[in-house]
């Protein structure tokens, strides 16, 4: 006799995880704290009751099941509830990256043609000015502006609308539909750092497991008992998924709003949520958290509850994780994801012996192959090569991409573009990005490895490095470095001598000197720019003797 399951057909959607989190989690509480220090607080009981009514007015607008409603905004709490209601509503919800160019943002918006529109009054100049390039769109609603300040000229055929006043009169309460797992729930786009943004749609399935996934004890840990301040930005791959976890298992959640995506910027709203909430747990990237321990550094008691640092988007300098380690008793949980990964596919838990430079060990869900350039899969500790993944939410395709002209994915695998190596047991540790790995003589140098070395010097505060041509070499590093304001003056001769940690034929030839060192939207140094920059003579190169 064969056997058959008889377990239930339980479908894993958003809709479940905003149901669980209103009712068995309705005390925990939402923060928002705004750049005046004042705050905005809500109970998950209450989130629960205002995605019932905004759920009603979106369907009064005539959205519904796989449209896509777009979202302009911060981190806010209007946006913790638009994550929430329009993927369980049955919807779909578009983060829009605000950070990326004015072109790139207009060809994310025009790639889904959203019916409706959510943004704040500092967007609707531009929207006026191009909304006939969106022909679907039917609805804009603003939040934290006067719709009767709206001039209706260049609103042909779009309604604008309150937030608030839409939500006046709705229903609070609501059975949600048991949207099938598999249906699309969120589409994020990628960074456009390679080129235009790529569109990538993420199933309740997907987002489900990977909520589930942070609470490993081995990664994010989080628990119910946690006060997580997230600085992600929600259009940065679903602000890495914190939002569902914290509907799922119940922890505080704060969002501190910051005036712009400037480190300053950014550095004040970490210290006044902070100083405001005593989280347990931070979420940022590694950029922004060196520049608060270096704001806060005589105030160290902002920190006495922190328990532990979740550090994403780029890599974590060996500069701040040797800080870390030496100076602070919370724990860094150093993680690596991609829009692509949906979006977190390892973290490192130094509390649970995780080494903080290492992108941490896989879990059971996300599966990975390291390629030689021959193509060849290479087993255990033997080398590096470009690493592969695959897994449940790991996506299989970008959405409307021709797949004969994608070189993305290979056999059910999704190339990722990084150089990497992975131990027997499953740990990963990325060299580099192919992109940016500098072949000289033959010979790969990483540009992440040197960038380490460079920034462990004691004047140097941040350094990039790329590739530039050699006529004998092929290529030789460039390092562009700011410095501390305190620092002397440097020069390359110096620079380099000083660089004793790096081999010899590994230090760059040649640097630069910037007062700042450009960024993509998502933190990670702009190496596309400056190369760019470079081979239009826009700063002063100083070569060293070697060269």
């Amino acid at each position: 006799m064969k056997l058959r399951s008889t377990m239930m057909a339980s479908p894993l959607n958003i809709a479940r995880i905003l149901s669980h989190g209103a009712s068995r989690n309705h005390a925990s509480v939402v923060t928002e704290v705004h750049p005046d220090d004042t705050q905005n607080r809500a109970t998950f009981a209450e989130v629960g009751h205002r995605c019932a009514a905004l759920s009603a007015a979106l369907e009064k607008l005539g959205i519904g099941e796989g449209d896509a409603v777009g979202m302009m905004l911060s981190n806010r709490f209007e946006s913790f509830e638009l994550m929430l209601a329009v993927p369980a509503m049955g919807a779909v919800i578009h983060p829009i990256n605000v950070q990326l160019s004015q072109s790139m943002i207009l060809a994310t918006i025009g790639a889904i043609d959203e019916s409706v529109l959510v943004t704040g009054p500092g967007a609707l100049e531009y929207l006026a000015r191009h909304h006939k390039r969106f022909p679907a769109l039917r609805h804009v609603i603003l939040i934290g502006g006067d719709v009767e300040d709206v001039e209706p000229e260049g609103w042909e055929g779009v309604s604008v609308h309150s937030y608030e006043q839409l939500l006046d009169g709705m229903p609070s309460h609501r059975e949600w539909p048991d949207i099938d797992e598999n249906a699309p729930a969120v589409v994020c786009h990628t960074s456009g750092t390679t080129g235009m943004p790529k569109s990538v749609v993420y199933s309740h399935r997907a987002i489900y497991l990977h909520a589930m996934s942070m609470g490993a004890a081995d990664g994010m840990a989080i628990t119910a008992r946690d006060t997580v301040l997230s600085m992600v930005p929600l259009f940065h791959v679903m602000g890495w998924g914190i939002p569902y976890a914290t509907m799922m298992f119940g922890n505080d959640l704060v969002l501190a709003r910051s005036t712009s995506a400037e480190t300053g910027s950014q550095t004040a709203a970490l210290e006044r949520g902070v100083s405001a909430t005593q989280p347990t747990v931070i979420a940022c990237t590694p950029v922004h958290f060196a520049a608060f321990l270096r704001a806060i550094d005589e105030h160290r008691d902002f920190l006495d509850n922190l328990d532990r640092v979740i550090l994403g988007g780029s890599s974590v300098p060996t500069a701040l994780s040797d800080k870390i380690s030496a100076d602070y008793d919370f724990h860094l949980i150093h993680a690596w994801g991609m829009t692509e990964t949906g979006p977190l596919g390892t973290a490192s838990n130094t509390l649970h012996g995780g080494h903080p430079m290492s992108q941490g060990r896989f879990n059971a869900q996300m599966f990975a192959r390291v390629i030689d350039l021959s193509g060849t899969p290479l087993r255990g500790q033997t080398g590096f090569g470009e690493l592969e993944v695959a897994g449940p939410y790991v996506t299989g395709s970008y959405f409307n991409a021709d797949p004969e002209q994608d070189k993305s994915f290979d056999d059910g695998w999704f190339r990722t573009g990084d150089i990497a190596h992975v131990t027997d047991d499953g740990y990963l540790t990325i060299i580099d990005r192919l992109a940016d790995a500098i072949l000289s003589g033959g010979e790969w140098i990483s540009s992440v490895e040197l960038e380490n070395a460079v920034m462990e010097l004691p004047e140097v505060a941040e350094a990039a490095c790329i590739g530039v041509p050699d006529s004998y070499w092929g290529q030789r590093p460039l390092c562009v470095v700011t410095m501390h304001p305190w620092a002397d003056p440097a020069t390359a001769e110096g620079l380099y001598a000083e660089l004793t940690s790096v081999p010899e034929w590994k230090r760059p030839d040649h640097w630069a000197f910037l007062a700042e060192i450009p960024r993509t939207s998502v933190g990670k140094f702009d190496k596309r720019t400056l190369r760019r920059w470079y081979a239009q003579g826009r700063f002063e190169v100083s070569s060293t003797s070697r060269s």
